[in-house]
């Protein structure tokens, strides 16, 4: 069995799979902004190397924002486009 998806639906489609792709990166930020283990670990390797602890500051500070940076813009994006085709 086909199914058939015209432009629409698949348009529909692909809104709603971004949406929940910017959920999901906003999401995935707060975890990492309030997760215990990471601030253990972070913690962890910062006593054990200077150099390597900031290392993995930045690694890890790098991905947070850029989840949130790219979630926000996805949404806003989206966001504007979708009012912009309304009008």
């Amino acid at each position: 069995m086909k199914y058939d998806l015209s432009e629409s639906s698949y348009r529909i489609i692909l809104i709603v799979a971004l949406y929940l792709l910017s959920a999901l990166m906003i999401f995935g930020f707060l975890y990492l902004d309030g997760s215990a283990e990471l601030k253990e670990t972070l913690k962890k390797v910062d006593n054990h190397s200077t150099s390597t602890g900031f290392k993995f500051y930045a690694l890890v500070g790098i991905l947070q924002y850029g989840l949130l940076i790219a979630g926000i813009s996805i949404f806003g994006a989206l966001t504007f486009v979708t009012i912009k085709k309304r009008l």
